[in-house]
């Protein structure tokens, strides 16, 4: 670099700057606190050392389209935004808050279980003629599906997952029941504006067990640990800085979860209020893109989240000529007692002395709701299936749905 052209970039490092920090002052800026923080590292990345550093200074591609442009223009604050790597979120929100309160598979396969050989069912058909067998296998296959609308700090995203379950318990006594099973997820999250996607393949083990203290009351427990593998991939709209950068980190997830609740039967009927509380911890590892000069490095992510929960379900078992069908609703009400706002530590990738700036993430709401609707059939030689819809509700740009097909052979 010629003495000309250090000079130049001095004068736009110091411009570029003077701008970040202004933005940085005020409150209703058009770029959000994630992007002037932006801003401020592309200021220092155009700037070359001092005169008396020997150090070599080339500056990034987009140096010379910054210094073409007028500070705080639209161009400019376009510009700061692809370059913005607030896809990152994606992963965190993607396990404590998309999913957030979503009735496991697990917990539903469990309860309908316990409580259909603990009350008893009308039976039609031969329903249940193999039904005091103490093991049962059962299979399930889901889709997940909504997203993260746009705002103020966080660009959204859509989402669609497929995972299949399957799992085997077996009956103690006549009070208790265990399983293991095992799951496989899909997950593809799309971000708004065409910014690339972030797609993970997950695997998670499961054990799980209920204890019935008398013929209504009955306490549970299930515990997991899942791996994932993540694929991002940002896009960055901005010539002379590369289209894609890619990143494959890796993450583990630990989940548990407690809870009791007291079944009320009435002839065919059932009414069943719950409680139970709920703990994940996600850490994802630090891990570096590529793919040109917006290629970022980001350090370790630690999600924690614990709810709780309050629920009833009420069902009608109907008895039929070929079988029993049993359509039940749902509702729930959680409160997130941590999973607060978070930040994920991030630099340059080109930047040799790695300086480091934070990236914020939006704060949680703490009470929401989830609505949901099964119909299960039981039929002759123990056999079973299920149809399951879930949905989330009050929670801030947030849209949920879960649907779930399975079934289940008792021999």
């Amino acid at each position: 670099m010629t003495t000309h052209d250090s000079a130049r970039y001095r004068r736009l490092g110091r411009v570029l700057l003077a701008s970040a920090l202004l933005l940085a002052t005020q409150s209703e800026a058009a770029l959000n606190t994630n992007q002037r923080a932006m801003a401020t590292m592309l200021a220092r990345n155009c700037t070359p050392p001092p005169p008396q550093n020997e150090q070599p200074f080339t500056p990034p591609g987009y140096c010379g389209q910054l210094s073409q442009l007028t500070p705080g223009s639209a161009a400019y604050e376009s510009i700061v935004r692809q370059m913005t790597p607030d896809q990152i979120f994606a992963i965190g929100s993607m396990g404590s808050r998309t999913n957030g309160g979503q009735t496991s598979i697990i917990k539903q396969v469990l309860g309908d279980r316990t409580r259909t050989w603990r009350l008893g069912t009308p039976v039609g058909g031969g329903a249940g003629d193999d039904f005091a067998s103490p093991l049962g296998l059962w299979f399930k296959a889901d889709t997940d599906f909504g997203g993260l609308d746009r705002n103020l700090e966080f660009n959204g995203f859509r989402y669609n997952n497929f995972g299949f379950t399957a799992g085997a318990d077996y009956r103690i006594t006549d009070r208790w029941v265990s399983g293991l099973a095992f799951n496989y997820q899909r997950s593809n999250a799309r971000h708004d504006a065409g910014r690339g996607d972030t797609d993970s393949d997950s695997y998670t083990g499961n054990i799980y067990t209920s204890y019935y203290l008398t013929d209504g009351l009955h306490v549970e427990a299930t515990g997991a640990y899942s791996g994932f593998d993540y694929q991002t991939a940002r896009i960055v709209q901005v010539p002379v800085v590369g289209n894609r950068m890619n990143g494959a980190p890796g993450a583990s997830q630990y989940a548990f979860s407690a809870g009791g609740g007291y079944d009320f039967n009435y002839q065919s009927f059932i009414l069943a209020p719950y409680a139970r509380a709920d703990y994940l911890a996600l850490d994802v590892d630090s891990f570096k893109e590529s793919g040109g000069p917006a290629a970022m490095q980001f350090e370790q992510q630690h999600i924690r989240s614990l709810t709780s929960t309050v629920g009833a379900l009420f069902s009608k078992a109907i008895s039929l000529p070929w079988g029993v069908v049993t359509p039940q609703l749902r509702g729930e009400w959680h409160h997130q007692f941590m999973d607060g706002s978070r930040t994920v530590r991030a630099a340059f990738v080109s930047d040799p002395a790695s300086t480091r700036f934070g990236m914020v993430s939006s704060s949680p709401d703490r009470d929401f709701y989830t609505l949901g609707a099964d119909v299960s059939g039981t039929f002759a030689h123990g056999i079973s299936a299920f149809l399951s819809y879930q949905t989330l509700l009050g929670l801030r740009s947030v849209e949920s749905h879960k649907v779930m097909l399975g079934t289940r052979l008792e021999f």
